[in-house]
């Protein structure tokens, strides 16, 4: 247990240096200005804003998915390569960042802070293109349906004045009082 545990000692003291060698410090000071800033429509941080959790697969939800996304690629969130570092363990940094409110965060030691928030950015645009993925499949399927829906209304609007025409065809054709020619000029 003792090695094991001195490994992972090892790693953790590593991810300053690792974090160091994939983000630059002017992403990093960026990405820590940004968070930490007022939402231009939300009313909250940048960083509440970016916890907030996905809402359905509105157009609108849909929307404020993708502009999270776009922040997070901004910031260059994208660009960050950590493979030598397990998910589960860039997902639990996350969650601590996740965990606390903002002002909690920010009396982080300088370190502490980095990793987590670093962290959590890259989870965070991990999750939300999933969740875009989802929203917009969502969001198809229930265009399809409604589509399908009109279709069938429509089709079943058309079966009913088909049958209408039918019948006046056969009353006409049915109709022995009237000549051939009446007949034909009253259809």
């Amino acid at each position: 247990m003792s090695l094991a545990r001195s490994i992972w000692a090892g790693i953790e003291r590593d991810l300053p240096v690792t974090i160091e060698a994939v983000v630059p410090l002017s992403q990093r000071a960026e990405a820590e200005a940004a968070v930490f800033a007022q939402h231009a429509t939300s009313g909250t941080t940048v960083l509440e804003w970016l916890k907030s959790p996905p809402g359905r697969h509105s157009p609108s939800t849909i929307n404020e998915t993708l502009a999270k996304i776009r922040f997070l690629k901004g910031l260059g969130a994208h660009t960050w390569a950590f493979d030598a570092i397990p998910i589960e363990k860039q997902r639990a940094y996350g969650q601590r960042i996740q965990a606390r409110r903002p002002a909690k965060v920010r009396e982080l030691k300088t370190s502490t802070r980095t990793i987590e928030l670093v962290f959590f950015l890259r989870v965070t645009l991990l999750e939300l293109t999933d969740a875009m993925l989802y929203q917009t499949g969502r969001r198809v399927s229930d265009l399809v349906r409604q589509a399908y829906n009109r279709i069938t209304t429509k089709q079943a609007r058309s079966a009913i004045e088909y049958r209408q025409q039918m019948v006046e065809i056969k009353v006409l054709v049915d109709d022995t009082r009237r000549s051939a020619e009446e007949r034909h000029g009253a259809a």
